[in-house]
């Protein structure tokens, strides 16, 4: 809270010297009452706008609930898991649901995983794992290269239901949800939720993933196969990844927060606003 108070003292300055370049500036300054009005009213805007990203956005929340472990920066979750996890993470941290691993309930509430180093997957299944994911909120997967955002391969079971909406970016060669580079997909289901899944590109010789199902394939020709994909509801939206030689599937098998200049423009305004409030209210 100093830190926040530092920060609004600094505004309340720097809002003296520029307050004349905006609507009524002249008005205003030549007016102590609705000088100090203005600076009141901003100080509570701006602490609102500024504690609302801390708030939401901070990073490597600890996982609510049961049957998940921390090894290092991989959450492991176990059979009979029913486990929340919740904003940002960073640092290669990533989700892996342990292999045999069934009745697992995992809920993404506006969660981000992004930046991952090669061979590295945002969330997987581990081999014949079965898995019902509820989405609550904005979520967004981006998979490492090689690797899917949600790697769902052969044998595996995945059942997508919720209210939110999930972005998954495959890596290079991989699918957007489903299988890595040259890995055939599992059992993929969606029940509800917005899903945007996106294959990653390959290039003149390697194919691009498909927005769901199998991964990208080689100079060779070998893909991964799509597996079996039911979409029972929700708004799903598959892109397969683009490649020099051939077209990404985008269902079914390959080969083919808040910124500081975003804070900045709300506080700017936020600022108009209210001096308009101030100055048009007649007091």
């Amino acid at each position: 809270m100093r830190l926040i108070s530092l920060l609004l003292n600094r505004l309340s300055r720097r809002l003296r010297t520029c307050i004349c370049t905006l609507p009524f500036g002249n008005e205003i300054e030549t007016n102590p009452h609705k000088m100090k009005r203005i600076l009141k009213r901003f100080s509570y805007v701006a602490t609102m706008i500024i504690l609302f990203p801390i708030t939401v956005h901070s990073q490597n929340q600890t996982p609510s609930g049961s049957g998940w472990t921390l090894d290092g920066v991989v959450y492991r979750i176990s059979s009979g898991a029913n486990v929340i996890f919740t904003g940002a993470y960073t640092g290669q941290r990533r989700i892996e649901v342990n292999a045999d691993a069934t009745n697992v309930n995992i809920t993404l509430s506006s969660v981000t995983i992004e930046g991952l180093e090669k061979y590295r997957c945002p969330l997987s299944l581990g081999s014949r794992a079965s898995v019902n994911l509820t989405l609550l909120g904005t979520n967004t997967l981006t998979g490492g290269g090689d690797e899917a955002a949600i790697n769902v391969p052969a044998g595996t079971t995945l059942t997508l239901n919720g209210t939110g909406s999930l972005t998954a970016r495959g890596g290079l060669l991989a699918a957007g949800i489903g299988g890595g580079y040259i890995r055939t997909a599992g059992n993929i289901t969606i029940n509800s939720g917005t899903i945007n899944a996106h294959g990653g590109n390959g290039s003149s010789v390697y194919g691009g993933g498909a927005g769901i199902g199998g991964g990208g394939g080689g100079p060779e020709g070998a893909s991964g196969h799509g597996g079996t994909i039911i979409i029972n509801g929700g708004i799903v939206t598959a892109t397969g990844g683009n490649s020099g030689h051939a077209t990404s599937g985008s269902c079914g098998g390959g080969n083919g927060g808040w910124t500081a200049e975003t804070v900045v423009a709300v506080l700017e305004q936020a600022l108009v606003a209210v001096v308009e409030e101030v100055v048009l209210a007649g007091t």
